[in-house]
This record gives C-alpha cells, structure tokens and sequence, in this order.
C-alpha cells in the first residue's frame, strides 16, 4: 500500500482517482500510528504514538506478562524504514532468558 517511488503510488493514483469523482480526506500519520492511539489507551492507558516509550529494562524488571502481538522483532527490526535500534536485541535475550527460567 505505501509506496516511496513517485511514479504509480498507489495513494496518489487513489486521491486522484477519488477527487475526479468528488473529492476525498487525506490522511495523517500512519496507518501503524493510528492504530497504535486507537488501542493503546485501552492497553496501558496512554496513547502510546506520542509517549515515551519505556525502557527495555523498565519492560523486563516489571512486567508479569508480556504480549507480542503479531510481531516478530528481530525480523522487523532489520526492516524498518528508519535506522532500526540494535540495541533492542540484547534485551530480547535476556527475555528469553527470564522465559527458560520460568519467570
């Protein structure tokens, strides 16, 4: 759906297709971020696209449960669109780890 090349992007070709036949509502930010502030303050009850994030260790140190939904990190991370944060990956040993041990 998102296409960075300028020649037959697909929400381009969309809005013009869209405005000949009687206009549309862009959109803002991202697919991703609206979803992210449409579930998040239900979740932890923050709307998590504008907030700090909280700290790998914060995560480890606190948490009961954690959910991944839908989410394969270290596959994600090597993909992303900006600079993909490394240091992320020692962090997901060390859960890992806390779930081989049954913590």
């Amino acid at each position: 759906w998102f296409s960075v090349g300028s020649v037959n992007n697909p929400q381009s070709l969309l809005a013009r297709m869209l405005n000949i036949a009687g206009g549309l509502t862009t959109r803002t930010l991202t697919y991703s971020t609206h979803c992210i502030r449409a579930i998040t303050p239900y979740v932890s009850g923050v709307d998590e696209s504008s907030a700090k994030q909280t700290s790998w260790e914060n995560v480890l140190k606190h948490s009961k449960v954690i959910i991944m939904w839908s989410n394969d990190m270290l596959n994600t991370n090597q993909i992303a669109w900006g600079v993909p944060l490394h240091e992320s990956y020692e962090y997901l040993e060390k859960l890992k780890e806390l779930v081989k041990l049954g913590k």
